[in-house]
């Protein structure tokens, strides 16, 4: 395989080029190889790791978050891992249970005729 070009990488992985060139800067991708002619060469596994990387921040979840996330692949200590998966599994859970509220009084203001006074009760009720 003679390895991604960063446009095709950004097809594969359906992200702009700036955003690679971000996410380098950034260290949650790694610095690629380059061609003899000084172009950047990717591989396969750095399609995957893009994807996941837009598949998280599509989620939620900071750059920070991310890169923890990263080095879980290599991090050594049972305790940091599991104290790093339980710290974002409690973030995941407290994700859901927001967007299960949001998704709950959306429901409510569809099926209610007066839905511009239930609209200002459910926000004044979520956000007060």
């Amino acid at each position: 395989m003679h390895g991604l070009s960063i446009g095709e990488l950004s097809k594969a992985a359906s992200v702009s080029i700036y955003t690679i060139r971000f996410y380098e800067k950034s260290g949650l991708l790694p610095r690629p190889a380059r061609r003899p002619s000084g172009f950047r060469q990717y591989s396969e596994l750095d399609v995957l790791q893009l994807q996941f990387v837009r598949e998280a921040r599509s989620l939620g979840f900071s750059i920070e978050e991310i890169a923890e996330l990263i080095a879980l692949e290599t991090e050594q200590s049972s305790d940091v891992v599991s104290s790093v998966v339980e710290r974002n599994l409690a973030s995941i859970n407290r994700k859901i249970a927001e967007l299960t509220r949001w998704r709950d009084g959306l429901d409510e203001i569809r099926k209610n005729p007066a839905g511009q006074r239930l609209t200002r009760r459910f926000f004044q009720r979520e956000f007060t």
